[in-house]
């Protein structure tokens, strides 16, 4: 269940980067916005379990834009690795 506390950060956290579509674009990219927003109010939620407070770390806004670039970054891989009739060719 939500309190009013994680129901303002979050608010005031999309509100920030609507104001700011730059500063969303530079960190996640070309990513789905409404999943990174899905996946920080999910944090924020767990967050509000724990003693620490309800504010995303580093470390946990890196694991969410991992989570998002996961499956372009496995595209991008693949982009560079050729099939070839004697095998792979690494194209760097």
């Amino acid at each position: 269940m939500k309190n009013i506390d994680c129901e303002i950060y979050i608010k005031q956290l999309i509100s920030f980067f609507e104001n700011n579509p730059g500063d969303l674009m530079e960190l996640i990219g070309n990513s789905n916005q409404d999943m990174f927003f899905e996946l920080v109010e999910k944090q924020v939620l767990e967050n509000q379990k724990g003693e620490d407070g309800l504010e995303l770390t580093k470390k946990q806004i890196i694991d969410i834009v991992l989570i998002l670039t996961k499956d372009r970054d496995q595209e991008k891989i693949e982009s560079f690795i050729m099939k070839g009739p004697y095998g792979n060719i690494f194209l760097n």
